[in-house]
């Protein structure tokens, strides 16, 4: 099984392919640093071991309350950009697992040592950049079960599926065929969109080819049309459906890998709780919820930058013709994922109501009992 450590650039996010969050939170008044909100048990932090599996387009934001929790000193990641991803220097993350805390300090390492080498900032599209987005297959074992390593408590996001390949899709969009060299990836690069997906570099190639094909030949082509050559060039490569199951399996997002039906039980049994290792599973459509959840369920402080109105991206788009091409119903194993992710999320919701009521009084938000 392979466990994807990929550096990237700042390209694997398209401004233009984000939207506010319809949960705009957190009043102007405060500072980035301000605690916007603690736990009625206190801002201790109870949770060891965190591993943020980030799937594609299921927001880069959360890494500011993942490692601000995980991590010292915060204002490390007030940053409200999400042109960048958090990045933690080595030896300060007390509650990340094993497995993350080695990749945080290696990114660390690289990173003075090419600010060393250049001194003067220069175009990252000229050389590879020393960041992570941390699209990472969870660490699992196979023998003799399949489960999640020991000491590793995974914390995600999820999206609803044909929404989180729209937005890859879109955002693979914005290299063909406008930018080509932005978005091709030579032997040794990784420095062009969305090379950290988990697939291998001759499937992203033509995916992103097919799209530049269709282009080519009708220069007037419908989202629809260019949605069914991207499908197309990924299907036969099981590169299209899964992906948000594949990565708790420890698989790249696009990895071509069909996961068996013992693996996607094990997957759904994550979701679900009933199996150790998922330690806390948000929904990106529920954002500020799902922060408040997170701290609920794990403790420490809620800052204001974790939900800042400008800093959380919903990546939530507006229907297009292209939507049904993405709607993967049984052949998908992410929808049975999502809705039962969703089961877990309303059911602690609720057992953690009157923390979820105070969280989201102080971010001004409507409460958990009158959503409605």
């Amino acid at each position: 099984m392979l466990w994807f450590v990929m550096l990237a650039t700042a390209g694997d996010t398209a401004p233009s392919a984000r939207a506010l969050l319809p949960q705009t939170v957190a009043p102007q008044h405060h500072s980035p640093l301000t605690v916007v909100w603690t736990s009625s048990n206190g801002a201790e932090r109870k949770t060891h071991g965190l591993f943020w599996s980030h799937i594609p387009k299921t927001s880069t934001t959360f890494g500011r309350t993942v490692f601000a929790y995980a991590c010292h000193p915060p204002e490390t990641f007030a940053n409200v950009s999400t042109h960048y991803p958090p990045q933690p220097e080595a030896g300060t993350c007390d509650r990340l697992s094993r497995q993350q805390n080695e990749l945080v300090d290696e990114v660390a390492r690289a990173r003075h040592l090419d600010q060393a080498a250049h001194p003067t900032p220069v175009p990252t599209r000229n050389r590879v950049t020393t960041r992570t987005w941390y699209h990472l297959g969870v660490p699992t074992e196979s023998e003799p079960i399949i489960r999640v390593a020991p000491g590793v408590s995974i914390v995600t996001l999820l999206r609803k599926p044909a929404m989180r390949i729209r937005s890859e899709f879109r955002m693979m969009m914005t290299c063909a065929p406008y930018d080509l060299d932005r978005c091709r990836a030579g032997p040794g690069t990784n420095n062009a969109t969305g090379t950290s997906w988990g697939w291998e570099r001759s499937v992203r190639a033509r995916a992103l080819l097919a799209i530049n094909e269709t282009a080519r030949r009708n220069p007037n082509a419908s989202e629809y049309e260019s949605a069914q050559s991207y499908a197309s060039a990924l299907a036969p490569e099981n590169g299209l459906w899964g992906c948000q199951t594949k990565m708790l399996l420890g698989y790249g997002c696009h990895e071509a890998h069909e996961p068996t039906l013992a693996e996607r039980e094990h997957a759904m049994r994550l979701v679900r709780g009933i199996e150790p290792g998922m330690a806390f599973v948000g929904l990106i459509e529920r954002y500020a919820e799902s922060v408040c959840l997170f701290h609920a369920i794990h403790g420490g402080p809620l800052f204001a930058f974790e939900v800042e109105h400008n800093s959380s991206r919903a990546m939530k788009e507006p229907s297009s013709s292209a939507d049904s091409v993405f709607e993967g119903g049984s052949a998908d194993p992410d929808v049975e994922l999502y809705t039962l992710a969703a089961d877990r999320f309303e059911r602690e919701v609720r057992e953690h109501r009157s923390e979820m009521e105070s969280c989201l009084s102080s971010l001004a938000l409507p409460t958990a009992a009158s959503r409605g």
